[in-house]
């Protein structure tokens, strides 16, 4: 996702348009996580309604924002906290690539994740394709 966004970003920047790319995940990244909040989503949100604020204020009109948002509720709850209508785009990757990548991504992290991450060596016992089921997650009209 993150190289995604850098390239939309650099896409941008080409063609003159003021903007600005956010890794969510830098902006979660603090321990411990609340309970009950174990990816740290209210941090981060906070965090993105500052950082937002800041490049909107800046002059950005576009803001790219690398990250996973699973439910129509986050989406809800990131766009309020970016202040401005959103687009969402939906990467579709072959899951042994994304295995394969946080194989890499965590390599030798294995006991940090010890109730989910299931390690390189477990991928056929832990990980299964999701079932195929079509959400689309619209901007407001």
């Amino acid at each position: 996702m993150t190289s995604v966004a850098e390239r939309v970003g650099d896409l941008l920047t080409e063609a003159g348009v003021p903007n600005a790319v956010i890794d969510l995940d830098w902006l979660r990244r603090s321990w411990p996580s609340p309970t009950g909040d174990r990816f740290n989503v209210a941090m981060a949100l906070r965090n993105l309604r500052s950082v937002a604020r800041n490049y909107r204020e800046a002059g950005a009109v576009r803001i790219v924002l690398a990250g996973v948002i699973e439910t129509r509720d986050g989406r809800d709850r990131h766009e309020d906290a970016v202040g401005v209508p959103l687009s969402v785009c939906r990467l579709r990757v072959d899951l042994a690539l994304v295995r394969a990548r946080l194989a890499q991504r965590h390599e030798g992290e294995g006991a940090c994740f010890s109730d989910t991450w299931p390690g390189p060596g477990n991928w056929t016992r832990s990980w299964k394709q999701p079932q195929s089921r079509t959400s689309r997650l619209t901007p407001p009209t």
